[in-house]
């Protein structure tokens, strides 16, 4: 999914900076992909559950850039244990990644934007902050929590220009879903009889933090197919 991102964001001419933990392959065909794109796009390799990389990123951005206009925060770590089994090293590790990174960029980032009086925030969460399953506490806690830190954000600097917002998709067809077994049945469930392809997810991120979206602000926008109706 955010390979889709910052290919449609480099194809309309931003300036794109993107981490990766193990992909480095996938950086590096994303680079090549954009050289003939209107937009530049730069890779850092950052392990999100150590602060200190995530942080010294972000400082690297905002030394090269005068202007950080977007962001879009689209990482994910899966941890499925039941409530009575839970590893709070592994918990902790796993929040660091989906939660808390999000919160140190934003934190770091959000000054440049209130000054700039112009900012967007798109946060990719998940239908399971809204609807739980076994062994899924973790991932579903942290997708919720994230979608808080969105509204907080949106309230607290709105009144200078930065919007935020999350997307909250349902089944969508990546290498992170292929492993989950059952999958006919749960798609069968799926209004539209099918899951989400990751440029469809990506499009409406695009749209997200494209300046016509302004008033897009402190809300979570469900992309499931119609699945959370139907449940």
């Amino acid at each position: 999914m955010g390979q889709e991102v910052v290919r449609l964001l480099s194809e309309r001419g931003d300036r794109v900076w993107l981490t990766y933990n193990r992909s480095e392959e996938r950086a590096r065909d994303l680079i090549a992909k954009a050289s003939g794109s209107p937009g530049l796009v730069n890779a850092r390799q950052v392990n999100l559950e150590a602060a200190v990389e995530t942080e010294r990123f972000v400082k690297e951005v905002l030394s090269e850039e005068t202007r950080v206009d977007g962001f879009v925060h689209c990482a994910t770590s899966v941890y499925d244990a039941p409530i009575t089994g839970l590893d709070f090293e592994r918990t902790a590790a796993v929040t660091e990644v989906m939660l808390w990174s999000f919160a140190r960029i934003a934190k770091l980032i959000l000054p440049r934007m209130r000054r700039q009086r112009y900012g967007r925030l798109v946060a990719v969460s998940s239908l399971a902050a809204h609807r739980s399953s076994v062994g899924n506490g973790v991932y579903s806690a942290a997708k919720a929590a994230l979608e808080s830190l969105v509204r907080t954000i949106a309230v607290e600097c709105g009144p200078k220009g930065v919007a935020a917002c999350a997307i909250a998709p349902g089944l969508v067809n990546t290498d992170l879903i292929a492993k989950y077994t059952r999958m006919e049945s749960i798609v069968g469930r799926v209004p539209l009889r099918r899951m989400a392809e990751p440029a469809e997810i990506a499009r409406f991120v695009a749209l997200a933090l494209a300046e016509e979206s302004g008033y897009l602000n402190g809300t979570t926008v469900s992309l499931d197919g119609g699945l959370s109706t139907a449940l």
